[in-house]
């Protein structure tokens, strides 16, 4: 670790053990700001000193003759057994160089070879020189630097240092007997009244949770039980599974919601017993080998869902039970990726955005580097050798692609330990809580217990759910007992309703369901596992299976058995996994293992795989071609296989999510757009939606409207309050509510004025909140409420007296509101500059009679139609492009009262109606479908209404 101790640059090197574990201690001192030599000196032992002569107080002191330089040194640093002097590379500093080596030779230092390394390369300089700039938001000219700080060569290496010093080098590192994995973690003892021993209480609750569960219990789910309780003691995990089990009871106890489960953990049935996870992995055929396998000696995942505004108090319920310092979130480290390179670029160098998005948009698959997109992407590598500009721009890209942006916290780790964190791991305040300052495969791998506690906001969305059925229909549900196999439901997803439902919100995921058309439970798991780059490729064919339309044929009895229930396409992990075990003889822990290898479809590998399974094939009897093509299916699939413990626990949340909506969709929809920001997209997919199904929107009463949208008698919603485009919305609403209980209902704008005086009402609030249409319940039209605003402030002004106090009991006469011309058009703009969106009306429907006149359809009737098309919209977005020619095309999106749709504008008809395309402008678009891609409509021409 290179630091800073008393002026002096100072590395510390661990020699063993023991180093390690006072190198955490002097990190501790680091992060607290107290890093002093008298605080350091008792944590030498294990450590190797390296005082830096190129840098800091040591250079400058003996640069100045500084004859206190020895004993200086001698009085902070004596402690440390072994202490050497780095010999610095500085071609330019001869004379000083041969100071350092004659202090450290007169004072009995030995010295090493110590050049200050920064990059790799002479040439990487550059990399360093833009980094930095990009730390400090500057911009450079410089595309390309050479500089010292790089591994020097040996020849240069051996010119430049003495032997001694080379030696020196290879004697610390010889020296060294340390193992950065070895198991540091140690599992917490979970403590239970009875006092017994772990196993025997997690087999106690194990089987009293099963007995609840299921009745009569099958030998079958007796021998599973016994056969997992039996491996989890001996892998010594029954802590492991009280603590989740004790933290998700917590959790229901505090009244937060828990999520059916994630990852393969439901392939358990300890964790179902326990109510860790809901899907039953013998009804629904999960493997527990798949979590946990006996062939692997890792700690296995339990993650858990909760309602992401309450995740917290789970981990501050934990540091209470266990200990704060036992307790510390994750650091995360957040690389630069090939899109975020060259935007960077683009800021360091001043390049137009549109040239950095020409060749960003080009990049098909992020997690492939610049240079591997340049091999494999011919779209990205044309544009690139098109011309030198593009070439350097992705040169200079690629020096600091990988490298580190930015640091932050795990967004669901958190590790808990049965010891102090501080002892074992280096650990650094944040904010109210300990942070451990490495990433979470490293301590993993120390054997410490990561539990992933997840935020996610559909947990939040399906509680606030509940208590508006309950506050408004009197019906107590819980979320545990909704159903997720209502055939309402399904019918719900299978007509594409999924805006606010968990997975299925995407476009892309929509156009899986028309082709999919689920019918079951067991539909709805595999279009989770299947919409995925690549398996999604196999939707036809699934779809076109299931109904019947392609034969499926199976190799034997084995494959029809494991496969019929996907028509014949293997789509889960556990699918292949089944398949090696029937017809190889491997054991499921051994075939989870063949599983994982053949998904990596590493040819070093391959071969000995493929030899393993047919052996144990023909050891069965299966024929040699009946083995080969069943290697050759599953080595197909291999990478594209999904988790179906996940996929089940998924499609879980996904159906009681549907259910909510079928059966409760004033409830389900205040809640969804309660969740969400005016601004995000998802908002107004979400309002027009529920206006499709026929749910009116009322406007907020400022006597009625909450903070939170509010449904009111069947297929009406009111807008909150808190809705309002106002940078104190929030607060603002909740002080006119607290005024309402206090004082009852307001009577008139001049009653309300006088009223939320006190509260700091200011005039642009009042009148967003008339724009809004929060006082149409009062008499006269909102252009004259908005004409007597000031009239009203100035009232209730007159209504105070100066101790504060209210002079509206005298009952003194209300100022006359002027009537003027209501004027319906400005009122609607007014209030979608207020709420967002048009509420109580439509532009469109002021504009009847001219859309029947030119036959323009709906935005969702388009869909209907055979290949051209005139429908009638109103401009919400536009996104103009640069083609590779330079020329400047666009995406219009536009929407009407119940839908909202993306057109495509291609140059010439871009340039043409370009002053036509402002927010707000009701246009009729005359287009046609584009033959090539599905759902993609194209126009060809635009007229203004």
């Amino acid at each position: 670790m290179d630091t800073i101790v008393d002026k002096y640059h100072v590395s510390f090197y661990i020699k063993n053990e023991q180093g390690y574990l006072n190198l955490l201690k002097i990190i501790y001192l680091l992060n607290k700001g107290e890093l002093e030599s008298k605080a350091i000196a008792s944590y030498n032992d294990g450590l190797i000193l390296i005082l830096d002569g190129g840098r800091g107080e040591l250079k400058e002191k003996l640069s100045k003759h500084d004859n206190s330089l020895s004993i200086e040194l001698s009085s902070k640093f004596s402690s440390f057994k072994e202490t050497y002097i780095g010999i610095p590379y500085l071609l330019n500093e001869k004379e000083y160089i041969d100071l350092l080596r004659d202090f450290a030779s007169r004072y009995g230092y030995i010295s090493l070879a110590y050049p200050f390394i920064l990059y790799e390369k002479k040439q990487d300089a550059i990399a360093l020189e833009i980094v930095n700039a990009i730390a400090s938001s500057h911009q450079i000219n410089i595309k390309s630097k050479e500089g010292d700080n790089y591994f020097l060569e040996e020849e240069k290496l051996i010119n430049y240092y003495d032997d001694s010093e080379l030696f020196s080098c290879k004697k610390i590192a010889e020296s060294i007997d340390f193992s950065f994995y070895k198991k540091r973690g140690k599992l917490p003892v979970f403590k239970n009244e009875l006092g017994m021993d772990s196993s025997s209480y997690l087999a106690k609750l194990a089987k009293e949770g099963l007995a609840k569960k299921i009745n009569p219990i099958t030998k079958e789910y007796e021998d599973r039980l016994n056969y997992e309780l039996d491996l989890i003691s001996k892998m010594g995990y029954s802590d492991y599974f009280l603590i989740v089990s004790d933290y998700c009871n917590k959790a229901r106890e505090m009244g937060i919601l828990i999520g059916p489960g994630r990852g393969s953990s439901a392939g358990s049935l300890v964790s179902f017993c326990l109510d860790i996870v809901k899907a039953d992995p013998i009804k629904f055929g999960l493997l527990f080998e798949r979590f946990l396998n006996p062939e692997r000696k890792t700690l296995p995942d339990i993650d858990v869902d909760f309602e992401d505004i309450r995740r917290e108090e789970i981990i501050t319920y934990l540091k209470e039970k266990y200990g704060e310092d036992k307790v510390a979130h994750i650091l995360v480290i957040q690389s630069l990726g090939p899109k975020a390179s060259l935007h960077d670029i683009g800021r360091v160098y001043n390049i137009e955005n549109r040239e950095i998005d020409l060749l960003s948009k080009t990049l098909l698959d992020s997690k492939i580097s610049l240079r591997e997109s340049y091999k494999r992407n011919k779209q990205f590598k044309d544009l690139v050798d098109s011309d030198p500009y593009y070439l350097n721009i992705v040169s200079l890209a690629s020096k600091i692609e990988s490298l580190p942006r930015q640091s932050g916290l795990h967004p669901s780790g958190v590790i808990l330990n049965g010891e102090n964190l501080e002892s074992v791991l280096p650990i650094k305040k944040e904010g109210d809580g300990d942070l451990i300052c490495f990433e979470a495969e490293y301590l993993e791998k120390q054997g410490f217990l990561k539990m992933d506690l997840l935020g996610i906001r559909y947990l939040t969305t399906i509680h606030s759910c509940l208590d508006l059925i309950k506050n408004r229909r009197g019906i107590s549900l819980k979320y545990e007992d909704l159903p997720y196999e209502d055939s309402k439901a399904i019918e719900l997803i299978r007509k594409g309703l999924t805006i606010g439902i968990f997975q299925l919100e995407s476009k892309g995921m929509n156009n899986a369901i028309k082709i999919l058309r689920p019918t079951s439970f067991s539909d709805i798991v595999a279009l989770i596992a299947l919409y995925r780059p690549g398996p999604m490729g196999f939707i036809p064919t699934y779809a076109k299976r299931k109904e019947g339309l392609e034969k499926v044929t199976y190799l034997n009895k084995e494959t029809e058995e494991i496969l019929s229930s996907t028509y014949g396409i293997i789509v889960y992990q556990e699918q292949i996994m089944l398949l090696v075990m029937k017809m190889a003889g491997l054991s499921l822990g051994e075939a989870d293992l063949f599983r994982r290898a053949i998904a990596k479809k590493d040819e070093s590998v391959l071969k000995g795989l493929r030899s393993q399974f047919m052996e144990g094939c023909l050891k069965k009897g299966y024929s040699n071609e009946i083995a080969s093509k069943t290697f050759e299916q599953i080595y197909k699939f291999a990478s594209y296989g999904f988790n179906k413990s996940h996929s089940v626990s998924y499609a879980f949340l996904v159906c009681q999510m549907a259910y909510l909506k079928a059966y409760y969709p004033e409830e389900f929809y205040a809640s969804i757009l309660s969740s969400l920001a005016l601004t995000d997209p998802k908002f107004k997919l979400a309002y027009l939606e529920a206006k499709k199904v026929g749910i009116k929107f009322i406007l907020p009463d400022i006597n009625m409207a909450s903070t939170f949208f509010l449904p009111l008698k069947e297929k009406e919603i009111m807008f909150p309050l808190s809705s309002i485009n106002l940078n104190e919305s929030m607060g603002l609403a909740r002080n006119i509510i607290r005024e309402r209980k206090a004082l009852g209902p307001f009577s008139d704008i001049f009653s309300f004025a006088s009223r939320m005086k006190r509260y700091g009402l200011k005039k642009e609030s009042f009148l967003r909140l008339i724009d809004a249409g929060c006082f149409d319940c009062f008499p006269f039209n909102r252009a004259s409420k908005r004409l007597a605003v000031t009239q009203a402030l100035s009232y209730a002004e007159m209504m105070q007296n100066e101790d504060g106090s209210s002079l509206l009991d005298f009952n003194f006469p209300l100022p006359e509101i002027k009537q003027i011309q209501e004027n319906k058009e400005m009122d609607l703009l007014y209030e979608k500059e207020a709420l967002g969106v048009m509420v109580s009306s439509s532009l469109l429907s002021e504009k009847e009679e001219i859309i029947k006149h030119n036959n323009a359809k709906s935005l969702q009737d388009i869909e209907e139609a055979s290949y051209q098309f005139i429908c009638v919209g109103i401009v919400s977005t536009l996104k103009a492009i640069s083609t590779k020619k330079g020329n400047r095309m666009a995406f219009l999106s536009l929407y009407d009262d119940t839908s909202q749709m993306e057109f495509t504008l291609f140059p010439s008809t871009y340039d043409t109606y370009y002053p036509l395309l402002k927010d707000g402008n009701i246009l009729i678009i005359k287009g046609h479908k584009d033959n090539y891609k599905k759902e993609s409509y194209i126009v060809d021409e635009i007229r203004k209404i």
